[in-house]
């Protein structure tokens, strides 16, 4: 998502939603978003669901 999605999804000012994606990235040792999913796929903290066969 954008960070205004983020933003508008949270309910809170674009500028705090730059702030929360800031945050997280320095948490997770991040420097762009493939390396956030990444480390959040290896903490578990998100899954990856694989599509089942029809």
């Amino acid at each position: 998502m954008s960070v205004a999605a983020i933003g508008t999804a949270m309910y809170v000012s674009q500028s705090t939603a730059k702030t929360y994606v800031a945050r997280l990235y320095e948490k997770l040792g991040a420097s762009n978003r493939a390396q956030v999913i990444m480390a959040g796929l290896r903490l578990g903290l998100i899954r990856q669901d694989l599509p089942t066969s029809v």
